[in-house]
């Protein structure tokens, strides 16, 4: 039987690759938002520890620690809109490689399933060849007794 060669073959090895690729990147944006959403929270804890801080001072007046809590406040403030928007920014990132990486598993999926279909042919035809073989051979037999069988009666 001949062996089966798949003329895509690079191209499925291709897209297989890409796959592993794509989730990789996944992963990694997977880990960066995780991040992105522990700082968020630790920010918040922060912002939310000094305005306890500054509640409990309320009834002193406006000094130099004050004057410091507010800044910080406002620091921490630039900081979670920052941290917000690079959130949304690797979000987008997940979603744009989510439809990348399905649009490849849809592709090798393809490229398989006609893989698969063209080595069931090719089985189908190398048996239909190996048949062929054994009935020649079969006719040939035959032919040979018939042969045999009648020169013996002469």
């Amino acid at each position: 039987m001949k062996r089966f060669r798949f003329s895509l073959q690079q191209v499925l090895n291709l897209k297989t690759s890409q796959k592993y690729q794509i989730e990789n990147e996944m992963a990694a944006l997977q880990r960066q938002k995780l991040n992105i959403e522990s700082n968020l929270n630790d920010l918040t804890n922060q912002w939310q520890a000094e305005q306890r801080a500054l509640a409990m001072g309320a009834g002193r007046k406006i000094d130099a620690d004050y004057r410091i809590r507010m800044g910080y406040l406002d620091f921490i403030d630039q900081q979670i809109v920052v941290e917000n928007k690079t959130l949304l920014n690797v979000v987008k990132q997940i979603s744009t490689t989510r439809e990348r990486l399905a649009i490849v598993i849809q592709e090798e999926k393809v490229i398989k399933k006609l893989r698969d279909r063209r080595y069931e042919e090719h089985v189908a035809a190398a048996q239909k060849e190996e048949q062929n073989i054994t009935d020649d051979m079969v006719n040939q037999r035959v032919v040979q007794d018939i042969l045999r069988s009648t020169l013996q009666d002469k």
